[in-house]
């Protein structure tokens, strides 16, 4: 009996002290609760709730959301140790259950490697390099006098009453970012009021938090009580928008625009022998996505100014 009371403390001893190590190599943390973490101590004014327990636990502190832990950084010298000495090792954002449902592979989300480096050369090289932006200038001189004529009109039928500038301006927006992505298809009718309902979807659901996000334990909840339902229709209205303006760009078989659109330059880089890269339609699609979706998000906040 004595020899399994030794061995059973003798067991606890090295336990213990195997957590004490392995806690030692984590930043401070505040005390948490089981299941639920930090979170009971996070105010809905989240960035000073942070701030306050920073101050106690230093600019390199460890929280629990739920099951999962944070590392959070909160001094100049921490952020530059996180996004300059060690950034490789920070690159990959995590993953998250509604963004991985809505998201292509775009360079916002896609895991740092080699896809993710070709992406950004395509992005940086290719469709945003300073010749091509400055190429843009007609189409934004062009949509420049329709907003002003647009603003005319409605002053004129008014009669003297306030104009509603925000959805004009909104307008004037999506105007120029479509015919920089992809010339004269993405403006057909139908399309333009896809775009701006597939848009308005993702701003409600693309930052919130999933039930699997903080506990991954109950992921399973997500189909029933979660947005990753709602998240899954947008995508799939994605999916067809961008499908059928790339489709269109190849059946049309004339170059639109002189190949200047985003969609142009894109096809071109994928049936180019030489472009040591193999750019899928989901990488296509990516990027269009990411570059209309940060475009119009400043539209959007701007209008709600």
């Amino acid at each position: 009996m004595s020899l399994v009371c030794i061995f059973l403390l003798s067991i606890f001893i090295l336990c213990f002290a195997i957590k004490r190590r392995n806690f030692s190599n984590h930043p401070p943390s505040p005390p948490k609760l089981p299941f639920i973490g930090n979170i009971h101590q996070i105010s809905s004014l989240y960035h000073q709730s942070l701030y306050s327990l920073s101050q106690k636990y230093g600019p390199l502190m460890l929280i629990h959301f739920g099951e999962v832990p944070w590392l959070i950084v909160s001094s100049s010298e921490m952020a530059c140790a996180v996004m300059r000495t060690h950034d490789l090792t920070f690159a990959t954002r995590p993953a998250a259950v509604i963004s991985d449902i809505i998201r292509f592979r775009d360079l916002a989300f896609e895991p740092y490697g080699e896809d993710w480096r070709q992406m950004k050369k395509i992005f940086t090289i290719h469709l945003m390099n300073t010749k091509k932006v400055a190429s843009y200038k007609t189409i934004q001189e062009e949509e420049v006098g329709n907003l002003i004529a647009k603003i005319s009109n409605h002053a004129s039928i008014s009669s003297g009453n306030p104009v509603e500038l925000s959805k004009i301006l909104f307008s004037f927006m999506i105007d120029v970012i479509c015919r920089v992505v992809s010339g004269k298809f993405i403006t057909e009718e139908r399309r333009y009021a896809m775009i701006r309902e597939v848009i308005e979807e993702n701003f409600k659901i693309i930052g919130r938090f999933s039930i699997g996000d903080l506990f991954p334990s109950l992921s399973w909840l997500e189909g029933v009580i979660g947005y990753s339902r709602k998240a899954r229709g947008t995508r799939n209205k994605w999916d067809r928008l961008l499908e059928e303006v790339i489709q269109a760009h190849i059946e049309s078989g004339e170059d639109n625009e002189g190949q200047n659109s985003f969609v142009d330059i894109l096809l071109s880089l994928k049936n180019d022998l030489s472009f040591n890269f193999e750019l899928s339609m989901d990488h296509m699609k990516g990027l269009l996505g990411m570059i209309i979706d940060a475009a119009l998000e400043q539209a959007v906040n701007g209008e709600q100014v």
